[in-house]
């Protein structure tokens, strides 16, 4: 009975890691990577970006659908170059 079993988890372990393999992490490279934004301030626009940011990529190309993208920012990290912008965000 315990070779039935064994055999059982073996089998059932190789069918589910194939489909929780095609899905891959991507890193991201902080050196290379900006999180911008724009804003319109007094109807002029504003451009913006967070400093301080992690991105947790899940990708496979072969079902898109599937893919994940969480952000996590650190609003304290705001850069722009109006202050009132920065201030509105933070707060």
């Amino acid at each position: 009975m315990w070779k039935i079993l064994i055999l059982t988890l073996v089998t059932s372990l190789f069918v589910i890691f194939p489909a929780v393999a095609e899905i891959s992490n991507y890193k991201l490279i902080k050196e290379k990577s900006v999180l911008k934004f724009y804003a319109i301030n007094n109807n002029a626009p504003v451009e913006g970006e967070f400093k301080d940011f992690f991105a947790d990529i899940k990708f496979n190309p072969d079902k898109p659908e599937e893919g994940k993208i969480t952000v996590e920012v650190q609003i304290a990290s705001v850069f722009a170059n109006y202050d009132e912008v920065v201030k509105n965000l933070i707060s």
